[in-house]
């Protein structure tokens, strides 16, 4: 229960909750993230010292379920939240998050994009990504975290693990592409680097930055997928680059949804955490 310090931000206690689906948005006549606050304010009520909310997209492409991409004009509906966990002692990142592969066609009614055309969990072929589209993601990515530093947050989480979009440049099964974004890993780290880059840039020094990837994808069924010693190469990347305060480690991938990334009762307490034990060595 003793503060840590987390960049520019120090933590009242080390308890956190990660960032997970809440499904609690709704339409702006009834008042953009009214529930999302109310649930915040409980649990910093309940004394969680650290909260990444989930739920925000950076491109339409990029969305699951019916979660709008923020702008300016939902600065103030935040602001009301992040002010309400503040008021009761609590501190909130927001994770930028892009499905990637995994994004839901049938609400967004867009074309999946990726790394390469390898389908994810829908079974729908994305587009492969070319360097416009790169270009763009990198600026929603920008203009998401400007909104986010404008509505009061503490700092930012970006979604690098899971084989969405950023964990799919990282993954070698999930990206087969021949240019400078794939092949080796610093290849395929070089988009994940420069959506960092940017979101450092819009935030700035006061806010703090981390980076959630996957160590280790545990998967036997992809050729490819990112081992324990490469997901150690990936943390070393990221901590090489001076961009991150945090690195929030995680094993599995959204592929291995029941096993690893959502595990039931059945699995063994602490069973992930060989992945930040050997980052943090």
């Amino acid at each position: 229960l003793s503060p840590l310090k987390i960049g520019p931000v120090t933590v009242r206690n080390r308890t956190f909750l990660s960032a997970m689906v809440g499904n609690f948005i709704e339409r702006e006549a009834e008042g953009w993230w009214d529930r999302y606050r109310a649930y915040q304010v409980e649990i910093t009520k309940g004394g969680v010292g650290y909260i990444v909310m989930s739920e925000m997209g950076i491109h339409p492409t990029q969305c699951k379920y019916e979660m709008p991409v923020p702008d300016m004009r939902h600065v103030p509906f935040l602001r009301k939240l992040t002010d309400a966990v503040h008021e009761h002692g609590g501190t909130i990142f927001q994770m930028l998050h892009a499905m990637g592969r995994e994004a839901g066609p049938f609400y967004t009614r867009k074309v999946l994009w990726a790394a390469s055309p390898i389908p994810g969990m829908t079974m729908e072929v994305p587009h492969e990504m070319d360097k416009d589209d790169i270009k763009e993601a990198i600026a929603g990515y920008r203009s998401v975290a400007e909104v986010v530093k404008a509505a009061g947050y503490d700092g930012i989480v970006i979604e690098g693990g899971g084989t969405f979009l950023i964990g799919g440049f990282l993954s070698r099964w999930a990206n087969k592409r021949t240019d400078e974004y794939g092949g080796s890993l610093k290849n395929r780290a070089r988009f994940a680097l420069e959506v960092s880059e940017a979101v450092r840039q819009a935030i700035g020094p006061d806010m703090a930055l981390g980076m959630a990837f996957s160590v280790d994808e545990v998967s036997p069924y992809e050729d490819g997928a990112i081992t324990l010693e490469e997901g150690l190469e990936i943390g070393r990347i990221y901590d090489e680059s001076g961009l991150f305060d945090l690195l929030e480690c995680r094993i599995g991938s959204y592929r291995e949804l029941y096993t690893c990334w959502a595990p039931d009762s059945f699995t063994p307490q602490c069973f992930g955490t060989y992945g930040s034990k050997e980052v943090k060595k």
